[in-house]
């Protein structure tokens, strides 16, 4: 019995010494750990500093959080081992984990995915995923010094601006990207590497130094938008690798120096919707253009076109086309045959002449024949029942067709620089417009019903003949900018004052006949935001202005102003005030009480103070001139006051009439003593 006993004990002790021994080992076992992953990451982030590029990046690093996880994943893994072994000493089976099996059987999945799963690109330099996941600036400061990661997906990568010599071989590795953005670099060439971005759809490879495009590129099978505009490649136009991109639908060939458009291009784009070939030398299209059924939008503008491309008349699902700054002198009647064209651009050509089956396009929605040689524009515009905008800018017309006035959609009417003597009388029907710009033309008057464009949000009128304004030109309730400069008004037409929605109004009178004053009922456009009284002959400013308190900009210059008035320094809420070419003398220091004054324009003035010299530099000279002067002054009364005491105490200042009065106190006493004296002695 006493045996047994002795065994039983032998056993207990012999478990606990056996638990002991495996936790000693435990904890021996977890610094061997901990040093095995300190010495793996030194020889990783190693190995990997000698795959950096040229440009000096380092490695990506992990996240905090991931750097975390990975760590309570080993924290955790440690423990479920401590326990299983503490279990297995209790059933006397105790395995001891070396250093060498460590770093398959203890490794964290994430990290053991990420070494053994994936390939070695994966680890992507710091600074470019900082670019590629929009992290901060200083995001490098929580991320550890070097691990390997598994990133986070990314749909659309913007790298335009960075300059890059090279598209970095690390941005392959997200295969799941369908928009890259590469613009305004200093790529000279596509890596074959490209093709691994399987799922892109759009690519922008713009403002580059591309001088040939890589074939792999047609791999690219999911490619649908592409842009190599502003690139040195046209001379080797890339047809053969675009061709096979049959699925393309957006081209963009801006500015490549293309001198002719292959017809090749045309036979294996099908789906083309959107072809953009402006700023290039061509002069004409093949007539295989008209198998672009699918095309909606193609642009044209500054080639050498001399004739109307007549392959472009057969494309019915058309919807814009550009083909402003050519050599175009008139258009073929078959353009009716693009029958849903919405934009039509015409502008910087030399039409003389449009014809009468361009007014068919039932679909078209803006008009642009801007800076061309029309004479007039035919009546058979009114069929345009849907055209929105409608720009007719630097022509010869003298007047406009006399049933315009039955574009009832139209919002948007240029007709700057002609030589309009008058505008429709019916022009009131243009029920929908909002911006009309008449500047520049003959008009010495305006007809009595344009009150009645109820929606009109801008007027322009600059340089005409004007000298008065109708009257109830209060009906323009929604008129936010009015523009009259140049005219030849004898005094501010007052019926201005009336709109209660204006915000800008630009009344500078160079080349018209300036104002002497501006009237004290200005101050009604209580909305009024930015007013302009430039060029004219103003001798002083009404005192009205300090209550147009939404006020943000007044520009007063080139006029005779020789002071402004104290007001002006109380509307705080000013922001631009221009002052230049006038007469002023002085400005007081109650400027730097303006606090949200932000540009001050005061040259060629006659000034004394500021001197003109401060005023020169502008409003930080001004106020920081103003700062010192203030400072002297206070330091003058200061030193001022000081002196003054001086005095005071030497009984030689205004003060010292005091000082003798203690003196003569001083003498009574003497009298009084000696009185008492006196008085003594006789006793």
């Amino acid at each position: 019995m006493t045996e047994l006993v002795t065994s039983y004990r032998q056993k207990e002790k012999d478990q606990v010494l056996e638990q002991k021994r495996v936790r000693f080992e435990d904890k021996n076992e977890r610094k061997t750990r901990e040093a095995i992953w300190q010495n793996r990451l030194t020889d990783e982030r190693e190995a990997f500093s000698t795959t950096s590029t040229t440009d000096g990046k380092s490695l990506v690093l992990e996240t905090t959080e991931q750097c975390e996880i990975i760590r309570e994943t080993d924290n955790r893994h440690s423990e479920e081992t401590a326990n299983k072994a503490e279990h297995n000493v209790h059933s006397k089976q105790v395995p001891v984990e070396t250093s060498d099996n460590y770093e398959q059987s203890t490794a964290p999945k994430s990290y053991k995915r990420v070494t053994q799963n994936s390939r070695p690109s994966q680890v992507v330099k710091l600074k470019l995923l900082k670019e590629i996941l929009e992290l901060p600036d200083k995001a490098d400061q929580c991320l550890p010094t070097a691990e390997k990661v598994t990133r986070p997906k990314k749909r659309f990568i913007d790298l335009g601006s960075k300059n890059l010599s090279e598209i970095p071989e690390e941005l392959f590795d997200f295969r799941e990207v369908e928009e890259l953005h590469l613009e305004k670099n200093n790529i000279k060439s596509v890596p074959d590497a490209i093709e691994d971005l399987c799922n892109l759809r759009v690519l922008y490879l713009n403002s580059n130094n591309l001088e040939e495009l890589n074939s792999v590129i047609s791999r690219l099978t999911t490619l649908r938008s592409i842009d190599l505009s502003e690139n040195p490649i046209g001379f080797q136009f890339p047809v053969s690798v675009l061709s096979r991109l049959v699925y393309l639908t957006d081209i963009r060939l801006y500015s490549i120096g293309l001198k002719e458009f292959p017809d090749e291009f045309c036979r294996t784009m099908p789906h083309l919707r959107l072809l953009g070939l402006s700023n290039n030398q061509i002069r004409e299209l093949p007539p295989e253009m008209d198998r672009l059924r699918r095309l909606k939008e193609i642009y044209l503008e500054n080639n050498r076109f001399v004739e109307f491309p007549y392959s472009l008349c057969s494309l019915s699902q058309l919807e814009v086309l550009d083909i402003e700054g050519n050599h175009l002198y008139r258009i073929p009647e078959q353009i009716a045959g693009i029958s849903q064209l919405r934009e039509l651009h015409l502008s910087r050509n030399s039409i003389a002449q449009l014809p009468d089956s361009m007014f068919l396009l039932d679909h078209l929605e803006v008009l642009n024949l801007s800076c061309n040689n029309l004479t007039f524009i035919p009546d058979s515009i009114q069929w345009l029942k849907n055209l929105r905008q409608l720009g007719v800018n630097d022509n010869h017309l003298t007047a406009l067709p006399y049933r315009f006035y039955r574009l009832e959609s139209l919002r948007v009417l240029h007709v700057r620089n002609n030589h309009l003597t008058r505008l429709p009388k019916r022009i009131s029907r243009l029920k929908k417009l909002k911006y009309l710009d008449a500047s520049g033309n003959r008009l010495v008057g305006l007809p009595l019903n344009i009150c009645g464009l109820l929606e009109l949000q801008m007027l322009a009128l600059d340089d005409n003949r004007l000298r008065a304004i109708p009257l109830p030109f209060a009906n323009l309730r929604a008129l936010q900018t009015l523009s009259l400069s140049g005219n030849q008004f004898p005094e501010f037409p007052l019926s201005i004052c009336a709109l209660p929605s204006l915000q800008r109004l630009f009344l500078g009178q160079d080349g018209g006949r300036p104002f002497i004053k501006l009237p004290e009922q200005i101050q009604n456009l209580q909305k009024l935001v930015e007013l302009y009284v430039d060029n004219n002959q103003l001798i002083s400013l009404p005192h009205t202005l300090r209550h147009m308190t939404e006020l943000k900009v007044l520009d007063i210059s080139s006029n005779r102003l020789s002071t402004l008035p104290p007001t002006i320094y109380e509307m705080t809420w000013l922001e631009t005030l221009r002052l230049q070419n006038n007469t002023l003398m002085k400005l007081t220091d109650d400027v730097d009480k303006m606090k949200g004054l932000k540009e001050l324009k005061i040259t060629n003035n006659t000034l004394e103070y500021p001197p003109q010299e401060v005023c020169d530099e502008g409003l930080a000279g001004v106020l920081k001139y103003i700062e010192h002067q203030k400072k002297l002054r206070m330091y003058a009364t200061r030193i001022q006051a000081w002196w003054r005491g001086v005095m005071v105490r030497a009984g030689l200042g205004p003060f010292d009439t005091g000082m003798k009065a203690k003196k003569g106190k001083k003498g009574k006493k003497d009298k009084k003593g000696s009185a008492k004296g006196k008085k003594g002695k006789g006793k």
